[in-house]
């Protein structure tokens, strides 16, 4: 799959922080397997990767803005 339809299929940098703050209350409230604690911990995983790639995509686009200034 290209990059571009990575990023067309991932949530919103919102919409991923809501999922993990989901999981973290199931992970610490909810008595679950581990098969489930452990799908969910690859969940938010790669939903962290997804929000650290909208911040560093925004840092840099208010860095470029800046220093057109």
């Amino acid at each position: 799959m290209n990059e571009a339809k990575k990023k067309q299929d991932a949530p919103s940098f919102e919409t991923a922080m809501e999922r993990l703050e989901e999981i973290v209350s199931s992970m610490e409230g909810e008595r679950m397997s581990l098969e489930e604690m452990v799908s969910s911990y690859e969940e938010g995983v790669t939903l962290l990767r997804v929000c650290r790639q909208r911040i560093d995509h925004a840092k840099l686009r208010v860095e470029t803005i800046t220093a057109d200034l």
